[in-house]
């Protein structure tokens, strides 16, 4: 190794430098440091990792290399966010906020997020003006909520009530006697016209029913009346006939012509069952004008 003057070879615990430390003549520049690439050792400009894999740029955030160093530009906006050379913040929403109909706030008519502010909405109770139509029912289920839902075409609403049309095509003679007929009344009477009446003497007359499919029947009135239109009282037979697999029926009760009759059961509506009306009447005389079976949603 060259002598080197006023400098010793060796190993040592630190080196304490006065001033400067010359590599070939070189100190260096601003920020330089030594690096070594095994072979020599020399003033270097320092690497930087990419900023892209130290910082995430967000929304209205760029991020620009200079060479050294890295630099972070946003777009201030001196009405919206506030810089104090440190730290930014934002001072007010870009644009400010106005109450609307029933709409208030607890400070001013404008808001734009400077200062807390309370805001509130008036409840009109506004009802909607909603008419039912054929097959429609409304119900109210508490303030301006409604529910719709369509009725099968023969059931309607009256008096709040759903009831079914007793249909009088739906009867026929029994079997009690050999004079099985039935006919309807073509008189043109305004009080007899379109009735249905037995042509035998103690003739008693069925019906049949299809209740429908999310219904129960539980009540039914038929009107009869005499020759003149006059109303008559006769004995109604309810039940439940079994129309397919295991054959039978039940009895659903008793009751008169004349005023509504409630069941002794429920009949509710199903594929295999039909509600059976049997009227007994007891002279050709009986004119029976049909009714309506009285139906409760399940």
């Amino acid at each position: 190794m060259a002598s080197l003057s006023g400098l010793k070879s060796g190993f040592f615990t630190d080196i304490d430098v006065v001033d400067t430390i010359s590599i070939n003549g070189d100190s260096g520049t601003a920020n330089q440091v030594l690096t070594s690439d095994g072979s020599k050792t020399s003033y270097q400009n320092p690497t930087l990792p990419a900023v892209s894999s130290l910082i995430a740029a967000g929304t209205g955030i760029t991020i620009t290399s200079t060479g050294n160093p890295e630099t972070i530009a946003t777009d201030i906006d001196a009405d919206t966010i506030v810089f104090d050379s440190n730290t930014m913040k934002v001072a007010k929403v870009p644009n400010a906020l106005t109450a609307g109909t029933n709409i208030s706030f607890s400070s001013g008519t404008t808001y734009d997020g400077s200062a807390a502010i309370t805001i509130s909405s008036a409840d009109t109770n506004t009802q909607l003006n909603l008419t039912a139509g054929n097959g429609i029912e409304i119900t109210n289920t508490g303030g301006v909520n409604r529910t719709i839902a369509s009725l099968p075409s023969d059931v309607f609403i009256v008096s709040g009530e759903k009831r079914m049309t007793i249909n009088l095509s739906n009867f026929m003679p029994n079997d009690d006697v050999g004079d099985f007929n039935i006919a309807s009344d073509d008189s043109g009477s305004s009080k007899l016209h379109g009735t249905i009446k037995p042509l035998s003497v103690n003739l008693e007359v069925v019906g049949y029913f299809v209740i429908p499919d999310g219904f129960e029947a539980r009540a039914a009135r038929v009107d009869i009346t005499d020759s003149s239109g006059t109303a008559i009282t006769r004995t109604l037979t309810f039940e439940s006939f079994t129309t397919y697999g295991t054959p039978g029926f039940s009895a659903l009760g008793t009751g008169s012509s004349g005023s509504e009759q409630s069941f002794s059961a429920n009949l509710a509506g199903a594929s295999d069952k039909l509600l059976l009306i049997k009227i007994t009447t007891t002279t050709t005389a009986d004119h029976i004008r049909g009714g309506y079976i009285k139906l409760v949603e399940v």
